[in-house]
């Protein structure tokens, strides 16, 4: 039994807004139920004129992104949802395991599934 005068542990992902964006709805829709279970403030966008709409109404410390989507691709969309808020984390899905240009767009990138243990840990940095 610990000690009264100890604080409890916080919960690292209470209050972490992160966005989901997938144009494979059933993908988006599972992570996210998913981070919530994980205790993070999730929601999804299906597209990268849905993630802008929604990440002006969510305002989200980090944004996982697919980078293959039908109306941007995902490189683009991180780099527009930067300039919208700075400070952002960007962590980037593709389903192949060989991907990825040789640049700073992603804070991280990860191949799909994801594990969300190994998403969780993206996401907290």
């Amino acid at each position: 039994m610990g000690n009264s005068d100890e604080a409890p542990l916080a919960d690292p992902t209470a209050g972490v807004r992160v966005l989901v964006v997938d144009d494979n709805r059933f993908a988006a829709d599972a992570l996210v139920e998913g981070l919530r279970y994980l205790g993070f403030d999730s929601s999804a966008a299906y597209d990268g004129s849905g993630a802008v709409a929604e990440a002006q109404r969510q305002k989200p410390q980090v944004a996982v992104v697919d980078i293959g989507l039908p109306d941007c691709d995902g490189y683009n969309l991180a780099q527009r949802l930067r300039a919208l808020y700075g400070d952002l984390r960007v962590i980037g899905l593709s389903g192949y395991p060989e991907w990825g240009r040789d640049d700073e767009v992603f804070d991280c990138r990860l191949v799909k599934p994801v594990a969300l243990t190994k998403l969780r840990e993206a996401i907290l940095g």
